[in-house]
């Protein structure tokens, strides 16, 4: 019996040291209610129930987020004003969300309106300048000229490019095809493309951040840099398939977008546990997401060089010199960049 004892005496001074954390049950009740949720999506096949169970799930959803996000800003407080306030703002920009999507069910199940165009969208739309806000008051190190320079110019090339694509294959066709709608409706349709060049925005900010915590404490961060990414798919498929009018309230798109809500309310979650934890065993995908980001540019340099091949076979808004200019713009913000990486000086 003593040997038996003292066998289980270093198991047990493991388990001492590493304590379950709650974040890991947050993580494993959100791929659940995932889980749960795509099957009954899946499941319904009547349209007018997929509605209605849309539209009720996804503001409980949303209550659950801004809960646990502003739960997270009010014990950020405690660690610095200005964290705090970066957290109350995410916080907000979800409670805007959850806004949206309770005015939503009021007009689609309450009322039987057409929830677009609504007060829904004004809310869904503050939701973009909440969080890009929030995001840029998360603190940082301070960067030396030449790193403030690189990160300048990474962000510019991505930010470029995808402003390239978003015209060509969705701002542009859209604002030409809606020419004759009332102007209301046109602002809002092309504005939900520019708030998600403001959430990628927001993403590189996060992936080129110089976090001012050890990296095992930047697990927040990238959690909401997950979501936005999520959100910005949902929001592009959405844009379009009301674009070419085949989208269905209830369907996947729906998933997508409370998916995006549930990674921003784990990142809450991960922001508790951060300050009453200094260790995360998610830090080594920090670390190969940010060994990956010097890669970025080139990547979208290349997406650029394809759109500008498949405008000789496919339609394109802009015509080929107004696509050849705005190649050789991406490419003038690459040279800078590329120069200083293989000299490794300052510009």
């Amino acid at each position: 019996m003593e040997g038996r004892y003292q066998s289980n005496k270093p198991m047990r001074k493991i388990l001492q040291r590493r304590p379950f954390s709650p974040f890991y049950l947050a993580v494993l009740f959100t791929l659940i209610l995932l889980g749960i949720d795509f099957c009954v999506t899946s499941l319904l096949r009547n349209p007018q129930q997929q509605i209605i169970y849309s539209d009720v799930v996804s503001p409980l959803i949303d209550v659950l987020a801004c809960a646990a996000l502003f739960i997270a800003a009010k014990q950020s407080f405690a660690q610095s004003r200005q964290l705090g306030i970066a957290w109350g703002l995410i916080a907000f920009s979800a409670l805007v969300f959850a806004l949206g999507d309770i005015t939503w069910a009021i007009l689609e199940l309450g009322l039987s309106e057409p929830p677009f165009p609504s007060l829904a969208d004004a809310f869904y739309l503050l939701y973009y300048p909440l969080v890009l806000a929030g995001v840029l008051l998360l603190p940082e190190k301070p960067a030396t000229r030449g790193e403030q320079i690189k990160k300048v110019l990474d962000v510019g090339i991505v930010m470029f490019a995808a402003l390239l694509g978003f015209w060509n294959f969705l701002m542009g066709p859209l604002f030409s095809s809606k020419a004759d709608y009332p102007i209301l409706q046109q602002v809002i349709l092309l504005a939900y493309p520019v708030g998600d060049l403001v959430l990628l925005w927001a993403l590189l900010r996060i992936l080129y951040r110089r976090s001012d915590q050890q990296e095992e404490n930047d697990v927040p961060a990238f959690l909401l840099a997950i979501s936005f990414a999520v959100t910005i798919v949902a929001d592009y498929i959405y844009t379009y398939q009301a674009f070419v009018g085949t989208y269905v309230s209830g369907g996947l798109v729906d998933i997508s977008w409370r998916a995006g809500i549930l990674l921003t309310s784990l990142a809450g979650i991960a922001q508790v546990t951060a300050i009453r934890s200094s260790k995360s065993s998610l830090a080594f995908l920090i670390r190969r997401a940010r060994a990956i980001t010097p890669y970025f540019p080139y990547v979208w340099l290349i997406a650029a060089f394809i759109i500008l091949m498949r405008s000789s076979t496919y339609s394109m808004y802009m015509d080929f010199q107004s696509l050849s200019l705005a190649v050789g713009v991406i490419i003038g913000l690459v040279l800078p960049r590329q120069t200083r990486f293989l000299h490794n000086c300052e510009i």
